[in-house]
């Protein structure tokens, strides 16, 4: 499947290898845990961004929590000196690395360009929380995931994100908005290191085929001040009131929507994928804002 991901200066076209939210979330085959084999349009979100700034990751080290299908890290690829894309899962990475060779053209240096670095890692959040901060000469600049703001993940997420980026670095998180589950304790997480959160609303059209079409999607900038000043950003200003209110419902889940007007019926033992549930989890209250984007 191609996405054209819009930038300033120039669109890419990506040509990703999934595994769709909808139906085929639901193959026998797919019984194992290959969430990120999905295509989460957070990633796409955040792509986007990252090309519409450009300079703020020419020539620096970057590292994905969550890589998935590798879709980020295939943009992050091209814009980086250094990219290390992530996952806790074996077959993600498999996945992630086919299309990285498939999109090789993109990233690949050539002629006079300088030298682009790309590694993938098997690696679990637990994991970087218990082992400590990592050696300074391992850390990057720059530390970002999307669409992994999920079940009771936030606190682990900001700390892994804390350990693996240099001191004053940039974090940046993309997520939907009506699944900001644990966003309390991620900020909570993030404040007390000293970061000042911006967030904007973005919104990404993707046609009616997919599950999160037309949806809102909160991007979350974690930056440092120096001298009063931000460090590393990429957002001028934020959009968006962030607040505490309890979910006293469970929503029904897009993909369950999805099966019921198809008259089918989710598999005995199938869970949903734990992104698509928000219950106790707390609510952005968000600006209204323009749908300016393009379609995949």
């Amino acid at each position: 499947e191609n996405v054209v991901i819009p930038g300033e200066a120039e669109k890419l076209r990506v040509r990703i290898r999934r595994r769709r939210t909808s139906a085929d979330a639901y193959w026998p085959a797919a019984r194992e845990d290959c969430t990120g084999c999905s295509l989460w349009w957070g990633a796409a979100v955040l792509a986007r961004e990252a090309l519409r700034a450009p300079e703020v990751f020419r020539g620096r080290r970057v590292i994905e929590l969550g890589a998935g299908c590798g879709l980020l890290g295939i943009v992050m690829a091209r814009l980086a000196r250094s990219t290390l894309l992530t996952d806790a899962s074996e077959a993600v990475l498999e996945n992630c690395e086919h299309n990285l060779r498939v999109n090789e053209h993109i990233w690949r240096s050539e002629g006079y360009e300088p030298h682009r670095e790309v590694r993938t890692q098997l690696l679990r959040w637990e994991d970087v929380v218990s082992s400590g901060p990592w050696p300074m000469e391992e850390r990057a600049e720059i530390v970002l995931s999307s669409d992994t703001l999920y079940g009771e993940w936030g606190e682990t997420l900001a700390q892994a994100m804390l350990n693996v980026v240099v001191p004053g670095g940039l974090a940046l998180l993309c997520f939907a908005a009506d699944c900001a589950i644990d966003f309390d304790s991620f900020r909570s997480r993030m404040e007390d290191a000293g970061y000042r959160m911006v967030l904007s609303r973005r919104r990404w059209s993707i046609g009616p085929y997919c599950e999160q079409a037309g949806a809102d999607f909160i991007l979350c900038e974690c930056r440092r001040e120096v001298f009063g000043r931000p460090g590393l950003h990429i957002l001028e200003r934020g959009d968006v009131m962030v607040y505490a209110l309890q979910s006293k419902r469970r929503t029904q889940a897009p993909h369950d929507r999805w099966l019921r007007q198809k008259g089918l019926k989710k598999p005995p033992g199938m869970g949903a994928p734990a992104c698509l549930w928000w219950p106790q989890a707390s609510r952005l209250a968000v600006a209204p804002s323009v749908d300016n984007t393009e379609s995949a």
